[in-house]
């Protein structure tokens, strides 16, 4: 028997994916913005995501705090890097 529910793991998991295809169109539209590096990041955030899809129903709520707290962080610094690269331009 499957038993699939929703859990603010998924939610988690959903934002990782479409941050990391919004990333994804800003490569494509302006190359100019990003490097080898980000890509590297993207790949790595998305499998990142599909383990906390597959394996986060088993995360307790601190550990699943923790983990939105990094992901935030990470794509607030992504955002930042992202302006002033668009500044220096």
């Amino acid at each position: 028997m499957i038993n699939i529910i929703f859990t603010p793991s998924m939610l988690l998991a959903f934002i990782i994916w479409v941050i990391c295809y919004l990333l994804i169109l800003v490569q494509k539209h302006d190359s100019a913005l990003s490097g080898p590096p980000d890509s590297f990041c993207v790949i790595s955030s998305m499998i990142y995501s599909f383990g906390i899809l597959l394996h986060g129903w088993r995360f307790d709520p601190i550990l699943l705090l923790s983990q939105f707290i990094l992901v935030t962080l990470l794509f607030l610094l992504i955002y930042e890097v992202l302006s002033l690269r668009n500044s220096l331009r």
